[in-house]
Parts: C-alpha cells; sequence; structure tokens
C-alpha cells in the first residue's frame, strides 16, 4: 500500500503518482499530502486528474510548508479553484526545495487578480524553475517568465559555485596526497589558483 509507505518514509519510494486514478476519494489525497508532511524521501508527487478539490489543495499546502524533499508537485486537470491555487502559492516563499509545480486546466478558471497576486508571492521564492500553468494575462505572464529566468539563473551559479568549489577542494587535497620521506626534502608543487 503506497500510503503506508509513504507513512512509514520508505527510503525506496521516491515518487508518489496516483494520476487519472477515477475512485480515489478527496479523503485518501489529503491522507497523503498529511503522510507527506514528514516524509524525507518522496521527490515527486502527482494527482493530475483525481477530482482534487480546494480542500485537498489546502492539505497540500500545509504539506509544502513542512516537507523539505519534494521537488515536484503536478496537481493539473483538477477541480481547484483560486482559493486552493492561492494556498499552494502561499506556500512556496519558504519552500527551498520544490522546483516544479504543475496545476494548468484547473475546472475553474483563477482569474486576473489571482494571477497578479499569485506573481507577487512567487517573486519571493528563489527555487521555482518550472511552472505548469497558462496565464490568461500578458502581465503576469511575463512576469513570470521573468521570476523562473531568475531562478533558473540562481540554479546555475549556485551549480557553477559547487563545481568550482569542488575542484578547489580537490586541487588543495592533491598538495597533502603526496608521500613525505623523511629522509628527502619535498617541495610542495606550485598551486594555480582559478578565479571564476
Amino acid at each position: 500500500d503506497a500510503l503506508q509507505r509513504v507513512l512509514s518514509n520508505d527510503p525506496e519510494l521516491t515518487e508518489v503518482n496516483l494520476n487519472n486514478i477515477d475512485d480515489i476519494s478527496q479523503e485518501t489525497l489529503i491522507r497523503f499530502a498529511e503522510a507527506l508532511r514528514p516524509n524525507t524521501h518522496v521527490r515527486v508527487f502527482s494527482l493530475a486528474n483525481t477530482r482534487a478539490d480546494d480542500p485537498v489543495a489546502l492539505a497540500i499546502a500545509k504539506m509544502l510548508r513542512e516537507n523539505s524533499s519534494i521537488t515536484s508537485l503536478n496537481i493539473e486537470s483538477n477541480y481547484v479553484t483560486g482559493k486552493g491555487v492561492m494556498a499552494l502559492v502561499q506556500a512556496l516563499p519558504g519552500n527551498n526545495t520544490l522546483t516544479e509545480l504543475r496545476f494548468h486546466n484547473q475546472r475553474h478558471m483563477c482569474g486576473g487578480q489571482v494571477e497578479m497576486e499569485m506573481v507577487k508571492i512567487l517573486r519571493e521564492n528563489h527555487t521555482l524553475i518550472k511552472l505548469g500553468y497558462q496565464f490568461n494575462l500578458p502581465g503576469p505572464r511575463m512576469s513570470m517568465t521573468g521570476i523562473l529566468t531568475r531562478n533558473q539563473d540562481r540554479q546555475r551559479q549556485k551549480r557553477l559555485r559547487n563545481e568550482r568549489d569542488h575542484l578547489v577542494i580537490k586541487l588543495k587535497g592533491g598538495i597533502n596526497d603526496g608521500v613525505t620521506n623523511s629522509d628527502e626534502t619535498t617541495q610542495a608543487p606550485k598551486v594555480t589558483t582559478w578565479v571564476f
């Protein structure tokens, strides 16, 4: 049972895919969201086309405030209204792991006011790099494109810093890897400092 595996924080379970399950109840979807709150292994949570509604979205939003392992969430093609979408978005400024959020094709349209508020809130998030939603207004669409581009640039810069730091550690480690014989003096090799 997938729910039990989520509850037990099974390290082998990294994806929960409930997409297109016709007979899954809203209560079960909420229980999955609640079970994922302390989970540290699941990276992908998908519940597209499950008739998920606002109470499910609210439970997922609460989960996103606490969970530090989910990187991708797909809640597309459901019955979530602007209220549920806003709950999800409001959970993101404090979330440092979610990189992909998909909530396009809801039965209810979000509307211009929700789209503008969504962009305003998502300016505070620095990890989201993919957003699956078709904006109706050009202003919020362009602003969101800018936010996602900014976040992608930050991710790229972080990756380059990590690679540079790894190279520096490797170069420094290479100096100390030589064996020194007490009978002969060895001279440390010259180290070139790389500036990135």
